[in-house]
């Protein structure tokens, strides 16, 4: 990808915050199996992905996603090729977004958010690459087994996603995409009447057990039981928002 930002390799480029509690965290996440961690790197870290995803990276790095089904069958007709088709086609955007909240009004399995696409070159040396790689380093992978009790090995599908006015993801579950499943907050400032929050269900796929802020620089943990996943969603955006909600979503495994 010739268009890709270059940047310069820095072998600590990314630093996890000196002042977790790691105990406590552990303690918590056998409690609740799921767990907040703010702030999550150190604060040169965190500024330097706001700025890359807010203001460094190109717009064209960004692909509107969107669903409208009912099953887990029109879920996985979902791919990168799909992706590809509605970037910069605002007449089928249009159409495809209207399909999804049509679908969320009727319960079915529907959203609507940009999100950037695993379609980098070998080598690539943009910061989101660099991140992926940071996720996949020891330091991560032993934060990430000591504070949950998981033996996972590595990172899986991660990506970069924005949620604008109108966008949203609707209840569902993470089963078989990995062992534990995270979010990490980018946005600054961002105040919860604006929507974007993260919802994590029981069971029931009604009764609200817990609601995750948009707070910047967080780290969002949870358990994925390889029975039937943590029902979870991300509420509608408001109307008129200054400015998008935007996180790095991904699965360990």
């Amino acid at each position: 990808m010739s268009n890709r930002v270059l940047i310069a390799p820095h072998p600590n480029m990314f630093k996890i915050s000196e002042n977790l509690n790691r105990d406590e965290l552990k303690k918590s996440f056998e409690k609740d199996k799921n767990i907040t961690i703010a702030p999550f790197l150190d604060e040169e870290s965190a500024d330097k992905m706001h700025e890359f995803f807010y203001y460094d990276m190109p717009e064209g790095w960004w692909s509107t996603s969107t669903l409208s089904g009912e099953d887990s069958k029109e879920y996985e007709k979902t791919s990168p090729l799909h992706l590809r088709r509605l970037k910069g086609n605002m007449e089928l955007i249009s159409q495809s977004c209207q399909k999804a909240q049509d679908s969320f009004v009727k319960g079915k399995f529907s959203y609507i958010f940009d999100r950037t696409q695993d379609d980098h070159h070998e080598g690539c040396e943009c910061l989101e690459c660099h991140f992926r790689e940071f996720l996949k380093s020891p330091d991560m992978i032993s934060l990430v087994n000591e504070i949950t009790g998981s033996d996972i090995e590595t990172s899986g599908e991660v990506f970069a996603s924005r949620y604008k006015a109108g966008h949203f993801l609707s209840p569902h579950h993470d089963m078989n995409k990995g062992k534990v499943g995270f979010v990490y907050s980018l946005t600054k400032d961002w105040r919860p009447q604006w929507g974007g929050n993260l919802y994590i269900l029981e069971d029931d796929y009604t009764t609200i057990k817990k609601t995750v802020l948009s707070t910047y620089n967080r780290l969002v943990m949870f358990d994925i039981p390889s029975q039937n996943g943590i029902p979870h969603f991300v509420s509608h955006v408001v109307n008129q928002v200054p400015y998008s909600r935007t996180s790095i979503t991904g699965w360990f495994h």
